[in-house]
């Protein structure tokens, strides 16, 4: 566990933190939430540039104001999530497992940040919630579908007359389908190699060639 009251977090023309600790100053990666599901604002995870581990956080508040805004910040970038709204193509790798995705994202600037489960915490709680949802009747379900894409209709439509949605072309790869999370179907989330991470709203309201293309993945 790091000294809270001795740590000083500032920012650095790279783009990430600088930790200031006992004399030295380290440049960081982005910082990581150790329980992001159970506990998401404590427990945070320092690494410098090289990856290596530092230490923890226990509790954020504990550092002085200007640390604790640096850390939010840089949390909500690490966290944010990029809305993925066409699917070009996917080119799977049959040696490695590896997936090459060319999609559409919104260049919108994200509205919220995303509690997004690390590979290593992804089961218990989405099996949870994905049994609930299994437990639940055909007939809800397709109401709370429908009612998504009526929702979700309604939102593209809004944004397309005020100004043709603003989109770029996105190319990433994932390591494997446990970087697929579709617990939440039809709501998908991606976290590509780097860290980046993808929700596609509602899987089902994209458009034909979009789910030709994802068909064997979700």
């Amino acid at each position: 566990m790091l000294p809270a009251q001795k740590i000083k977090l500032r920012d650095h023309e790279s783009g990430n933190m600088m930790l200031h600790l006992d004399g030295k100053a380290v440049l960081l990666e982005a910082p990581r939430r150790a329980l992001p599901l159970s506990d998401p604002d404590h427990f945070i995870m320092l690494s410098d540039s090289e990856g290596q581990e530092i230490g923890v956080i226990r509790d954020p508040e504990e550092l002085d104001p200007q640390s604790q805004d640096v850390l939010t910040d840089a949390l909500e970038r690490a966290y944010a999530i990029q809305i993925i709204t066409r699917i070009f193509t996917i080119e799977r790798e049959p040696m490695t497992g590896q997936s090459a995705w060319r999609v559409e994202v919104s260049t919108e600037k994200p509205s919220r940040t995303m509690i997004f489960p690390s590979r290593g915490l992804s089961s218990r709680s989405w099996r949870k919630e994905s049994n609930r949802t299994s437990r639940r009747s055909k007939v809800l379900q397709a109401r709370i579908r429908w009612h998504r894409r009526r929702k979700l209709d309604r939102r593209m439509a809004a944004a397309s007359e005020a100004a043709a949605i603003a989109t770029q072309e996105r190319e990433f790869t994932i390591a494997g389908p446990e970087d697929i999370q579709t617990a939440r179907y039809p709501r998908i989330y991606i976290v590509d190699m780097e860290g980046n991470r993808y929700e596609i709203p509602d899987c089902e309201a994209l458009d034909l060639e979009s789910r030709q293309a994802a068909e064997r993945f979700f």
